[in-house]
């Protein structure tokens, strides 16, 4: 093979891992998550349960997502609910109401749908641990600010 013919297939390889990797990179989505530390929690009716909030962003949408689950192993259906909130800034901006477990789990997270426009979002949440007549509600953490 002539020197020629070597530098033209070399170029050729080149153009074409080129090519492939604009496209590779094209077609990838951009998605970052900025959480909450753990609040580790308990016992409450003989349980203990750790909670966190999220926010994930994807570049289509936004979440603010609240999870709880129990440490100690599963409990039953309807004993830790969400409450996922995400804040624009200072305000609350979208909030979907308590979710709870369906059925013996060992817990739960939710989402929050719908956006408020571009800007700097965090989530704080709360979760809600069956004490046997009543709820105990436990705030998360505030997550790491997240621009969107």
């Amino acid at each position: 093979m002539s020197m020629r013919n070597a530098l033209r297939g070399l170029r050729a390889s080149i153009v074409l891992f080129v090519v492939g990797f604009a496209i590779g990179a094209s077609a990838t989505v951009a998605v970052a998550d900025s959480y909450s530390s753990w609040k580790l929690f308990g016992p409450l009716n003989g349980e203990t349960y750790k909670n966190r909030a999220w926010v994930l962003t994807e570049t289509s949408y936004i979440q603010g997502r609240t999870g709880a689950y129990s440490t100690s192993g599963s409990v039953g259906g309807g004993w830790i609910g969400v409450l996922p909130k995400l804040y624009k800034g200072t305000s609350l901006c979208k909030s979907t109401g308590y979710q709870y477990t369906s059925g013996t789990s060992t817990g739960i997270d939710a989402p929050t749908s719908g956006n408020c426009g571009s800007g700097t979002y965090h989530s704080q949440g709360a979760s809600a641990h069956w004490m046997g007549s009543y709820y105990s509600y436990v705030s998360t953490y505030v997550s790491p600010n997240q621009n969107w």
